[in-house]
């Protein structure tokens, strides 16, 4: 099971329908991103990551992620949860 935890968040041109939500995570338990949904079940949240991006100077293990959330939910929500892929 891959754990990740949102460290902070961004959106990026807050005009639909070309928003970017983007959430720095910390990868906990390590795995394949791309396209994977993540669940915090305690407060019923989940995102599907669609990018991953890199930071200079590099940090393991420290990543920008473009995400899709569904609607109706605010991003700031998502700050200092801890997720888990879906099985």
């Amino acid at each position: 099971m891959m754990k990740i935890k949102v460290l902070d968040y961004f959106i990026i041109n807050k005009s639909k329908p070309n928003q970017k939500n983007i959430l720095d995570v910390h990868i906990i338990e390590e795995g394949l991103l791309i396209n994977k949904n993540f669940i915090n079940n305690e407060k019923k949240l989940s995102f599907v990551i669609r990018s991953v991006g890199h930071i200079n100077p590099s940090v393991e293990n420290y990543y920008p992620v473009t995400v899709e959330i569904d609607a109706g939910n605010d991003l700031k929500d998502y700050k200092d949860l801890i997720f888990t892929d879906s099985l």
